[in-house]
């Protein structure tokens, strides 16, 4: 399947990274609602540039 959108904005992979340490290591502290914009807002772009990648 070929990505057919391109990401608004640049993919931030320390960010992502720095998400990831903080859902295995500090998952305890985790804001719910910024959590949740993340999966609302962010994870389409993300998707997308996977795809492309893997073209």
């Amino acid at each position: 399947m070929k990505a057919e959108h391109t990401p608004v904005t640049p993919i931030d992979w320390k960010n992502i990274a720095g998400l990831r340490a903080v859902l295995v290591y500090a998952y305890l502290r985790i804001d719910d609602e910024i959590l949740w914009d993340i999966i609302q807002n962010k994870l389409e772009n993300l998707k997308y540039a996977i795809l492309k990648m893997s073209d």
